[in-house]
Order: structure tokens, then sequence, then C-alpha cells
């Protein structure tokens, strides 16, 4: 979980700068269009789907090899509530990202050339 998020947010930089580099004051729209609704969407809810995957690992844990005595049923209560929550927010910001985000980079792809 750890290491999807730091690559997922190294690659969201490196598109960031890459697309600046190449493009300059246009690339500042497109970057921004390209990032704004769906992609820091995915990153806050990945962000806080570490903290909790973390959390019950750690509980996890902590029953396991120290064994200590543990109910899992609200536990698992929640952490699938939580799961099914941010399941439909990415849904949501994956369909922002197919079918709106064309049409705003298209509408300001004037200042790319």
């Amino acid at each position: 979980n750890n290491f999807i998020l730091f690559f997922k947010s190294f690659i969201l930089g490196f598109s960031i700068g890459s697309i600046i580099n190449i493009y300059f004051y246009g690339g500042l729209v497109l970057s921004f269009f390209y990032v704004f609704p769906a992609l820091i969407i995915n990153i806050l809810v990945m962000m806080i789907m570490v903290y909790y995957a973390n959390n019950f690992s750690l509980k996890l844990f902590n029953v396991l090899f120290k064994r200590r005595e543990f109910k899992f049923t609200p536990l698992m209560i929640k952490y699938v509530k939580i799961l099914v929550v941010f399941l439909i927010i990415l849904t949501l910001s994956s369909l922002i990202e197919t079918f709106i985000m064309p049409f705003f980079i298209k509408l300001f792809s004037f200042l790319i050339k």
C-alpha cells in the first residue's frame, strides 16, 4: 500500500514536470486540468486508505504474534464500509477523468500549440 501510494505520487509529479517542461505556460493549464479534480481526489483517497490498511495490518499483527484477544467483526465492518465509500468515490473520480476532462483539455488545447 505504501509503495503504491509512493509510485502513484512519483508518476504524477514526473508527468506534471514533463508537461510543464515541454509546453511551458500552456503546460501549466494542461497539467492543471490533468491533475485537478480526479488525480487529487485519487491521491487523497489512497492516502486515507493506506492509513486504514496500515492500522488494520498493525492490529492483525498484534493479534497474531502477541496473542492478544480481539473482536474482528466491528473492525471488519468499519473497514469494509470505508472501502465501499472510497470505491464509490474512486469510481466517480474515474468517470470525471474519463468523460469530462478530455472536453476541458480539448477546450484549452489552443494554448499548447
